[in-house]
């Protein structure tokens, strides 16, 4: 099918004062929910990084010494400067407030489409239970998304008759390889999306020399990030280490992918229509030619055939296709403000579709909000509420070291974790991922133990938990 791009941009008027007080307050909201999704302890992934982050000491020490895929180095170095003992909140501050900025930077770049694209922008970024969920993680999703976000505003801005964005599309693609090296996926897709722009208005070559000309000086700091990353690693530790490493399959990827649409627009269990019904939102594209359409195009449909064809590693995990939760948020925005300007029937099915994506994700949001993560902390409050003077406690898996450790710390709680059953500890703490089912009672060490407190994380952290109690 072939992409038709407009030869001229329309040009939407500045936004008012009203409409700025109404995108404030939606970010204000928006901030406030990731302030209450925040409040648990850290999660498997978050402790790991607070530990590593503590371990090596040193702010050189993160780019050296560390050499893991779950260091997110900008978040790294926050949960450095904050300490291991921080509160949550704290620890989690530089993802609130990089995840409420993008906020803002959504309206920004959807306003040349108009006031309603730069408000619908903004809620759906502000309550959607995906950007929700990593605007309150203490990782790096939410910094690089804030950095993917500003490339595509200043190049959007250009593409419209700005001058070119050089200086900051470099700025932007290093901050947002060192908050997340996903990042480059956004900058080949943006990159794209001007190419193709430029070469309907202007031809090959001509789309060729623009396209290299602002994107070469970021793809080369973007490698120089990477390089860096990589070779610190293999002079250290031999190459990096990961945490995880699935085999590509079809099955997982398609299951991701079903995930992240749905999570996005607040369905969380997996189902086939919320794809469907992005794909009848593409063709809707299509069909009205929206001039953003190369970047939706790439992103939603571009990226997902290469990676089946590339075949990585970990192709299950939802968070590696957030450029899709990006660009199907702006498309969403794009195509229920021209329903909106349209009027009529038109206008009452973009009204209800928005309506309705927006209550599905704020239902969704106080599910999460009341679920923590799985808050591990709880397991603390558990054990401090029986023995308050003290415990020790079994940790069935080495991941989950951190977990348990990093909660006892910012909870003041004096814990001895052990690796070994014997001597028979005060508790047990057996944790699961994914599909994998939580156990019954328990005997070690010729006891036995029963469950005393239980958490199932909820939405995409897949980290449960169950604490025993020695009888």
């Amino acid at each position: 099918m072939r992409i038709v791009v407009p030869m001229t941009l329309p040009d939407a008027a500045p936004l008012s004062r009203r409409d700025w007080a109404i995108i404030v307050a939606i970010t204000a909201a928006g901030c406030a929910l990731r302030i209450a999704m925040a409040q648990g302890a850290l999660w498997l992934d978050e402790a790991w990084s607070a530990m590593h982050a503590h371990e090596v000491a040193t702010p050189l020490g993160i780019f050296l010494g560390i050499n893991h895929d779950n260091n997110h180095h900008l978040n790294s170095l926050w949960m450095q400067a904050v300490g291991i003992d921080a509160p949550p909140l704290l620890q989690r501050a530089l993802a609130i407030a990089t995840g409420t900025a993008s906020i803002v930077v959504a309206a920004r770049l959807m306003a040349r489409s108009g006031n309603v694209a730069a408000i619908v922008a903004a809620a759906l970024f502000a309550f959607s239970p995906f950007f929700a969920n990593y605007g309150s993680e203490a990782r790096g999703y939410a910094p690089m998304i804030l950095a993917l976000l500003m490339v595509m505003l200043h190049v959007d801005r250009w593409l419209a008759g700005a001058p070119r964005p050089t200086t900051s599309l470099i700025l932007w693609a290093m901050i947002g390889m060192l908050s997340q090296l996903m990042m480059a996926i956004g900058l080949v897709a943006v990159a794209g999306w001007a190419f193709v722009t430029l070469r309907q208005r202007d031809g090959w070559r001509s789309a060729v020399r623009e396209t290299l000309r602002s994107f070469a000086p970021a793809a080369v700091a973007a490698a120089a990030v990477l390089g860096g990353i990589l070779l610190a690693a293999r002079i250290n530790s031999g190459g990096m280490r990961f945490g995880n490493l699935e085999p590509f399959t079809y099955f997982h990827q398609l299951k991701a992918l079903f995930s992240v649409v749905g999570y996005t627009i607040g369905v969380p269990e997996i189902e086939l229509w919320p794809g469907l019904a992005l794909l009848v939102a593409l063709g809707v594209a299509i069909r009205i030619r929206i001039d953003r359409l190369p970047l939706y195009w790439l992103a939603l449909i571009g990226f997902p055939i290469v990676v089946a064809i590339v075949h990585p590693a970990n192709p299950g995990h939802a968070r590696y296709y957030t450029l899709i939760a990006v660009a199907m948020l702006l498309m969403i925005a794009d195509i229920a403000a021209r329903g909106w300007s349209a009027r009529g029937w038109l206008r009452a099915a973009a009204a209800t579709g928005i309506a309705a994506i927006l209550v599905a994700s704020v239902v969704e949001d106080i599910r999460l909000i009341a679920n923590q993560r799985g808050d591990p902390g709880r397991a603390i409050t558990a054990m401090a509420a029986l023995t308050p003077d003290g415990a020790t406690a079994f940790v069935e898996r080495d991941s989950a070291v951190p977990v348990l450790a990093t909660a006892a710390r910012t909870g003041q709680y004096p814990l001895a974790i052990r690796r070994s059953p014997c001597p028979a500890p005060d508790y047990l703490f057996i944790d699961r991922y994914n599909g994998e089912s939580l156990p019954g009672p328990q005997r070690r060490c010729g006891r036995d133990y029963v469950p005393i407190a239980t958490m199932r994380a909820r939405g995409m952290t897949n980290f449960h938990w169950r604490l025993y109690r020695r009888r």
